[in-house]
């Protein structure tokens, strides 16, 4: 089936929203003006352990603690009925080495993650886009390793190490509130990127030359994790290094601006290249249908891949604009994307949404929001099934799209704690209509020790 050929990275692996999700420094290096988007920025469970977080800090060491809990159930439609726990343990470390060894411009940074359960779209859905964006393997995996070093005033900087590039490129700040993965990863930003579960080695670097605009770009392992001829994992705690899979290759600029009233907003272009040569979805070598009994089986080849994607957000309303502290209001975001359909089983991919912050009375810091996403399937892949069916003397449903819509309002219970319940719509899981329309509720726990 084409809808198999789909890539690792498209078909599912996206950051984990408001835990893998790009942190404030990363934001506002990228986002200066953003300071106010509606994110939910969780505080500490323990408190400021007595002191001594605060003083750790001070001397150049931040740790990270956090545990993520999620009950799924797919209550109609999918492949089945049926419910899944996801977990997600994350720990980590960061070192401002000016601070803690007077080498300036430099830090360090170390992340650790668990995933564990089951997957609710491998078992009861079938979709493409995932979920959940806790949804991997059970294996304890190394996310991020790498060194950064600061120059010409931080007007540059070049970061190299155990790289996990959706911490940086193709992230909204406001789409990192839902759960599926498709708001997490861009589908069109780079196949078999190395983003969660595990990072790859590679190097970025970046220019700010002020804070309206930026220009970043990396080069990271082409394939963090490709599986063997019986589909096991060949890296599964993301540590061996191989360097035969070919190269991604990821360029990204943007401009930050803020309207009247402090209306933060940004807007992002970038463009991707994968070295290694890629299976056409389609045709053989000699230019027949796969599908054609007459075709060999095997695919004919395409040096490369690449693809485009925009990214974009506006807070369109502030609660209180005179309090640059206060972030309720009202954010809009989107992307978009392309890719070539004759290599990916994804040509189009559309994403729309809208957050509110302090929606409900006395209830300042809570997240709601509403968020849709359109994966077109590629010409090349409909043609394929249509193929199918000519050569089966069959009349099923052709590839054609997946939608995705969610609900989700993420509750701050206390420092540290936050509940978000969340409704998904899932229309033709998949890609076609041979899958029935599912309906998933969740519920998500995020703790931050």
């Amino acid at each position: 089936m084409p809808l198999e050929l789909i890539n690792n990275a498209a078909a599912g692996a996206g950051a984990v929203a408001m835990l893998l999700s790009p942190d404030l420094d990363e934001v506002k290096k990228n986002n200066p003006s953003d300071t106010n988007a509606p994110v939910v920025v969780a505080e500490h469970l323990l408190g400021d352990w007595g002191g001594r977080r605060s003083r750790l800090a001070e001397a150049g060491y931040e740790f990270t603690t956090q545990y993520i809990g999620e009950f799924a159930a797919n209550v109609s439609g999918g492949i089945r009925r049926g419910e899944v726990y996801n977990g997600l343990v994350n720990v980590g470390a960061s070192v401002d080495l000016e601070k803690a060894a007077g080498w300036k411009g430099a830090s360090f940074r170390a992340t650790m993650l668990f995933p564990h359960g089951r997957s609710l779209t491998d078992n009861y859905v079938g979709d493409l886009a995932r979920l959940s964006n806790l949804d991997a393997t059970d294996n304890v995996r190394l996310f991020e390793l790498w060194l950064e070093q600061k120059f010409l005033g931080d007007k540059f900087s070049l970061r190299v190490g155990q790289l996990a590039v959706d911490q940086e490129f193709a992230y909204t700040v406001q789409g990192a509130l839902f759960g599926n993965s498709t708001f997490g990863w861009h589908p069109m930003a780079g196949t078999k990127a190395p983003v969660y579960p595990q990072g790859a080695p590679g190097a970025r670097f970046a220019w700010h030359p002020n804070e309206k605009v930026f220009w970043q770009a990396a080069i990271v392992d082409g394939d963090v994790n490709p599986t063997d001829a019986n589909g096991r994992e060949t890296n599964p705690h993301g540590v061996r290094v191989k360097l035969d899979e070919g190269a991604l290759i990821l360029n990204e600029a943007g401009v930050n601006w803020s309207l009247a009233h402090d209306r933060a907003g940004s807007a992002k272009l970038g463009a991707w290249y994968h070295t290694a040569n890629h299976d056409d979805v389609r045709r053989d070598a000699a230019g027949l249908s796969l599908a054609d009994p007459a075709s060999s089986g095997t695919p004919q080849t395409h040096a490369g891949n690449w693809g485009i994607y925009v990214a974009a957000e506006q807070i369109v309303w502030r609660e209180n604009p005179a309090d640059k502290n206060d972030s309720q209001g009202l954010g809009v975001f989107t992307r978009l994307g392309y890719a070539p359909p004759d290599r990916n089983t994804l040509e189009y991919y559309a994403e729309f949404g809208v957050t509110r912050t302090g929606w409900l009375p006395h209830r300042d810091n809570d997240v709601c929001g509403l968020g849709a996403a359109y994966r077109g399937i590629g010409s090349d892949t409909r043609d394929f099934g249509r193929d199918q069916n000519v050569f089966n003397s069959t009349r099923l449903a052709l590839p054609d799209y997946e939608l995705v819509v969610e609900a989700a309002y993420a509750a701050k219970v206390r420092s540290g704690l936050t509940v978000q319940p969340s409704v998904q719509y899932i229309a033709h899981p998949g890609g076609s209509a041979v899958i029935a329309d599912a309906l998933v509720l969740g519920l998500r726990l995020i703790v931050d020790f």
